[in-house]
């Protein structure tokens, strides 16, 4: 009897769905790819984020000097060791940032993000390699 409760118990958990810890709907990092154009002031400009959410997208909230990311998708869970759930690999989301005025500007990521627009030429947003 205690082996047919075992087996059950066993058959249900290789069942289960995975369930992951908690993502963040931020990115993890951001990045400027050299391809697309020049960071300025007073023209947009797209950033990448990495994410751990597949098929995502971005909404970007600009409250004075402070750039939030949100990253609206679906958790992607792999399996990782001892049959315990983990990420999969990070996923790349782009995120336009409308035109700014030059300033000093902190996108909030993990670690954030501080660059400054000058009236032309590269900001300093870290590049995507």
């Amino acid at each position: 009897m205690h082996l047919r409760i075992a087996l059950l118990a066993v058959s249900f958990a290789a069942c289960s769905p995975p369930v992951c810890d908690p993502v963040s709907s931020a990115p993890s990092s951001v990045c400027h790819r050299a391809d697309a154009g020049t960071v300025a002031a007073d023209a947009p400009f797209t950033l990448e984020g990495t994410t751990w959410l597949r098929g995502g997208t971005c909404q970007v909230n600009v409250d004075g000097g402070q750039i939030d990311l949100f990253v609206s998708g679906v958790s992607a869970c792999g399996t990782g060791g001892a049959g315990a759930a983990a990420p999969a690999a990070p996923s790349v989301v782009r995120c336009t940032i409308p035109a700014l005025p030059a300033g000093t500007y902190t996108v909030t990521t993990s670690p954030p993000v501080t660059f400054t627009l000058p009236e032309s030429a590269d900001a300093g947003v870290p590049p995507c390699l």
